[in-house]
């Protein structure tokens, strides 16, 4: 393996490279200082190759590394099967005497003995950055030899803010009427597409249900048939569909039991416990708790699109509230739900904020929509896309979503 010819290709393949940027927030200069290898992973189909390419951009631009440092290596690449770490290093010094290389390892699991790779490299002071699939590869299977010496950081699938970049609409815009206009026609588009980048630079409709299907096949084949060896495709596949069809609402296993008993179909209710836990996972959906009763809890999806497959009409308020969640999520670790007698959408105890989420706010459901709030002691807001007319009531914030995405 001529490893002189890989890093010299790919170094001219980052400076040609073209990207659209994402939101994405890593202290590099912690992670330099702390030495630490900076591991991302991702939900299917986040182009997360392309945010290795913003880091490196970033780090060129700050200075912090020179094009001569980089050393990329894609493993998922079938020719890398017998790397030998030594002989990149004896390579690389022959290129560049003087150098320090900073290594970037997309898809690492994919090589034998990685952690022994990642380790020695780190034991002499090389600076790391990696990636991994959570469909086939989870963090907590890492050995605790390598455990304590990571940073993991999560890809999110693109937020509106994002999407709006990619289709070249700047922020400023909206605050014009005929823009906001075209800032509501976008957001249509992004609520029945959705996140996934692929996606959205896709322009036609075929194509971008094509591709829905797709990656809906790869998580079920390869992200959980595959990798967990599930045997009974039957229960998982309709346990997908009954979570995509109840998205925001509590999903109870007992009651997903009894329906495939009413229909013959045999299944011990552990094994629906672990279909739940695998398809968290792979980060297909999240799951939130009820902040009062740690019981049932309700799932989002990471990529709403997937909802397409059902071909059903679409529910934009179902929709909306997952979209709101990962607003939520990204901003804060601990995201739950209250559901006592009455429900709360979702509350963040890190900051004592309880959110009522609402598609169109009206006279006829403000009541329900405030009541729930009102009981709460600590802050209140009610984030809606629409609303029928000017609504004000003591201690409770009315935000329109654009207002929020933009906090």
């Amino acid at each position: 393996m001529d490893y002189k010819k890989i890093i010299l290709r790919w170094q001219k393949d980052i400076e040609e490279i073209k990207f659209i940027k994402r939101d994405f927030e890593i202290d590099l200069y912690d992670v330099f200082k702390l030495r630490k290898i900076l591991v991302l992973v991702w939900p299917r189909r986040v182009w997360k190759t392309f945010m290795f390419y913003q880091i490196i951009d970033t780090l060129l631009k700050e200075r912090k590394i020179k094009l001569q440092d980089i050393v990329y290596i894609n493993f998922a690449n079938i020719f890398f099967k017998d790397f030998n770490i030594e002989k990149l290093l004896e390579e690389y010094f022959t290129l560049f005497p003087t150098w320090q290389p900073v290594f970037f390892f997309d898809e690492i699991q994919e090589l034998y003995d990685f952690e022994k790779v990642l380790l020695y490299l780190q034991s002499n002071k090389y600076q790391i950055f990696a990636t991994w699939s959570n469909s086939k590869l989870l963090s907590k299977e890492i050995s605790t030899n390598l455990r304590w010496k990571y940073l993991e950081k999560f890809v999110y699938p693109l937020t509106f803010k994002e999407f709006l970049r990619f289709k070249n609409f700047e922020k400023q815009n909206y605050v014009l009427e005929e823009d906001r206009w075209k800032l509501k026609n976008l957001f249509f588009e992004f609520l029945i597409w959705w996140n996934f980048p692929e996606i959205v630079l896709a322009e036609n409709s075929i194509t971008k249900r094509d591709l829905i299907v797709s990656y809906f096949k790869d998580v079920v084949y390869i992200d959980l048939v595959e990798r967990y060896k599930i045997e009974n495709e039957k229960v998982l596949l309709e346990l997908m569909e009954k979570i995509l069809k109840t998205i925001w609402k509590e999903f109870s296993v007992q009651k997903f039991f009894n329906t495939l008993k009413s229909k013959w179909i045999k299944i011990w209710k552990p094994t629906i416990y672990n279909y739940l836990q695998y398809l968290e996972n792979i980060f297909f959906v999240k799951g939130i708790k009820n902040f009062y009763k740690d019981q049932n809890k309700k799932f989002f999806l990471y990529n709403i699109g997937f909802e397409n497959i059902l071909f059903e009409t679409e529910n934009y308020g179902q929709r909306f509230e997952n979209i709101v969640f990962l607003e939520l999520i990204r901003r804060w670790y601990n995201v739950y739900y209250k559901l006592w007698k009455e429900e709360i959408d979702f509350f963040i105890p890190e900051v004592d904020l309880n959110i009522q989420v609402c598609w169109d706010l009206t006279e006829d459901n403000f009541e329900r929509e405030v009541k729930p709030l009102l009981k709460q002691q600590w802050k209140k807001v009610v984030v809606y896309f629409e609303k029928e007319k000017e609504f004000s009531i003591e201690r409770v914030d009315f935000i329109d979503f654009f207002s929020f995405i933009w906090m």
